[in-house]
């Protein structure tokens, strides 16, 4: 199956691509992904590790292909959002294959400012 390469104008690394969402219409989420664990030692009772599980939350701005690599999937979580200028900031763009799980989070309603 042959897919399509992105244009670096449809790159969801844009951030004009999700310029029209905040976080009132975009959904939270929880990633389980797993890390590497390199060890650079001549010592043999050196003990090799399994990845770790790792936990990251922040609201979900793309899932799809990676624009630099169509074969591959990426997600991108963003976990701040400034109201003053309207932008995103503080991300985590993670390959697909890293990701164990993504999980929707419930949030409680926001208390209207008068």
């Amino acid at each position: 199956m042959r897919t399509r390469r992105l244009q670096l104008s449809e790159s969801p690394l844009n951030l004009h691509l999700w310029s029209e969402r905040t976080p009132e219409n975009t959904q939270i989420v929880g990633v389980w992904w797993e890390d590497i664990q390199d060890i650079s030692n001549w010592n043999e009772e050196a003990e090799v590790a399994p990845a770790r599980r790792l936990y990251s939350i922040g609201y979900l701005l793309y899932e799809g292909p990676d624009p630099k690599d169509t074969e591959r999937d990426m997600t991108v979580i963003a976990k701040t959002y400034n109201y003053e200028d309207g932008k995103w900031a503080d991300f985590t763009c993670f390959p697909s294959v890293v990701i164990r799980e993504i999980k929707p989070l419930t949030r409680k309603p926001r208390a209207k400012v008068k």
